[in-house]
């Protein structure tokens, strides 16, 4: 590249901002490529096959004190005896109604302890999808510590609490046991079953359809068969998925805050072989500095060019995206990050699965499928552009998909950049040497 200087390791400097990435980050992005591996556990629905509970809880000791429900039976350490299962009677009493989609029910005739765990709160779900296989998607590191609840016999009381879950989600997800009662997993959506009042009673919820109750004869005790009740998920073993690898250079596309904006001029440009770049600029508010890494062979900017710069407003398909676009003479980058592609022109542009490619767990639970770019130019035969791959789109352009991945289940703190669902990494070059 004519008038580019290059940089040795003595002489990077800057930092880099971008999601995920620290300072220490960036200062190893100029000197090498760096990155680390996505491995996946494959997902495939259950089998059609009689239901059987995943085992025991992980955390079998409650995780608080057992919450006792008002007005019943005391029980206070766990060690006096049940009542007599053959002269059991539901409780009498006026209790008040609950204001809730379910309901757990002890019709066992015995005190219970009951452990709940809601989802995360920055666990983000797609609710119509998981609803399809709850028990494929979902898995434990999901799941909150357990709030636990002394039940005594007859009673009944709402699961879910004010601040469970995740805020504004459509769905609810419970792991429920203990107390000798199987794991079970439970699942709805809120469309289908809106809250109402709900007998805090068994004897007054049975019927409603809202009851998930468990039964026993006084040694074995489970659950009664519900709609919205599943195989609990088994404990996550994150492992590779053949074939569904993803590239390993996840630092490929980074750049440091703040962005240029306006019309600038190259004063001087360092780069590194693994396509990261220190500049120098000059513009109206004088001279800043600015790092930028994107693919090898990417940049097309050198030493005296000149170009404006300007925020990105959309993806190719008006998703929601970040980036940049810089417009010099007869060249032109353009780099976004979010849930599209940047602008490729008047090609047809898709974001789709990979072929022969199932899902599979990261370490943190996250649900991740791999998508793939299905680009068709005016004229010419639709072509597949895997995640670190780059498709020529005329003599002077070539665009890159860096990464690209859809999330349907995801724990935004534990898993980086997938807390919008989707991540999707591209960049559009022009005239490039």
């Amino acid at each position: 590249m004519g008038g580019t200087r290059r940089a040795t390791g003595a002489r990077q400097r800057g930092a880099i901002q971008r999601t995920g990435v620290g300072l220490a980050t960036a200062v190893a992005l100029l000197v090498g490529a760096t990155g680390c591996e996505i491995t996946f556990q494959q997902v495939s629905p259950p089998p059609p096959a009689p239901l059987q509970d995943a085992g025991p809880a992980p955390d079998a000791i409650p995780d608080v004190p057992p919450t006792k429900l008002p007005d019943g039976q005391t029980w206070p350490d766990g060690k006096t005896s049940p009542p007599d299962q053959t002269t059991w009677q539901p409780p009498q009493g006026n209790f008040p109604p609950l204001l809730t989609d379910f309901a757990i029910g002890n019709a066992t005739g015995q005190s219970l302890v009951v452990r709940v765990r809601a989802l995360k709160p920055s666990v983000q779900i797609d609710c119509a999808k998981v609803a399809k296989a709850p028990t494929a998607w979902l898995s434990r590191p999901l799941f909150a510590p357990a709030r636990t609840w002394q039940v005594d016999p007859g009673r009944a009381f709402a699961p879910v609490q004010p601040g469970d879950g995740p805020k504004g989600a459509a769905c609810t997800a419970l792991l429920v046991d203990g107390g000798g009662v199987p794991m079970r997993l439970f699942f709805w959506q809120h469309a289908e079953f809106p809250k109402q009042q709900v007998a805090s009673t068994v004897a007054g919820a049975v019927g409603t359809g809202r009851l998930l109750q468990v039964v026993g004869n006084g040694s074995e005790f489970t659950w009664a068969k519900h709609g919205v009740s599943f195989v609990a998920p088994a404990q996550l073993a994150a492992g590779a998925a053949p074939g569904c690898g993803q590239p390993t250079a996840v630092d490929a596309l980074a750049w440091s805050q703040p962005l240029p904006q306006g019309d600038q001029m190259v004063l001087d440009v360092q780069s590194a072989p693994n396509g990261c770049h220190f500049l120098e600029l000059l513009g109206k508010l004088g001279t800043s500095k600015w790092m930028i890494c994107v693919p090898p062979g990417a940049w097309p900017f050198e030493a005296g060019d000149e170009f404006f710069a300007s925020p990105l407003q959309g993806g190719h398909n008006l998703g929601a995206i970040q980036g940049l676009d810089l417009l010099g003479d007869g060249k032109r980058l353009r780099f976004g990050r979010g849930a599209d592609v940047v602008y490729l022109g008047n090609a047809e542009a898709k974001l789709q699965p990979l072929p022969d490619c199932s899902p599979g767990f990261d370490p943190c639970g996250s649900v991740i499928s791999a998508l793939q770019l299905t680009l068709q130019l005016p004229g010419s035969a639709a072509v597949a552009v895997v995640a670190g791959s780059a498709l020529p789109m005329s003599k002077t352009t070539k665009a890159w998909l860096v990464r690209s991945f859809d999330a349907p289940v995801v724990d935004g703190a534990c898993t980086a950049d997938l807390s919008g669902g989707r991540l999707v990494e591209s960049v559009f070059s022009e005239g490039a040497l």
